[in-house]
């Protein structure tokens, strides 16, 4: 698979999806505590700017190491980080790795996950070579769902612990 040694810059309808800055930690901070983005990602029990700080200082790392790739989605309108999106669980033998995303209050219902979801899907396609991308979404987000519809994922089957795989392929299975 292609070797990321920089996270690149996205231009999406209403924001720009860019590498995480250390500037953005108390941003990271609120996304952690905020209850619906919580409710459903994997977030540190006690999220501190500290905690925040090093998490993003290791970004570069962990994209050149092919464990995650994350973007901010930076807002034209408030010029200010509204949400994630990123790409982890990356696989060699299945070409394919894991979507995630979530929003902040006010990144919410203007298009802007969707948004996302499709740019930084299209560049995984085109610029890594993936496959197959994955949507892991609980049954009560409905939310997440709707993202992954709207971006063009078909929800295929559920995993063992019931969360819906919806998921964009390169080409029909």
């Amino acid at each position: 698979m292609t070797a990321i040694s920089m996270t690149p810059r996205l231009q999406i309808d209403g924001a720009v999806l860019r590498p995480w800055a250390l500037t953005d930690a108390e941003t990271l901070v609120t996304g952690w505590s905020d209850p619906d983005v919580a409710a459903w990602n994997s977030v540190p029990s006690t999220p501190t700017v500290a905690l925040a700080t090093r998490w993003i200082a290791g970004v570069h790392d962990r994209a050149a190491n092919r464990q995650s790739i994350d973007w901010v989605i930076q807002s034209h309108d408030t010029n200010g980080v509204v949400g994630e999106v990123g790409l982890s669980g990356f696989s060699d033998a299945h070409r394919g790795a894991l979507i995630g995303y979530w929003l902040l209050p006010a990144g919410r219902g203007h298009g802007s996950a969707t948004a996302a979801v499709s740019a930084v899907t299209k560049w995984a396609h085109q610029t890594l070579s993936l496959d197959t991308i994955v949507a892991r979404c609980n049954t009560s987000n409905t939310a997440s769902q709707q993202v992954a519809a709207r971006a063009g994922y078909r929800h295929e089957r559920s995993d063992p612990t019931g969360h819906q795989l919806w998921i964009s392929r390169t080409r029909e299975s």
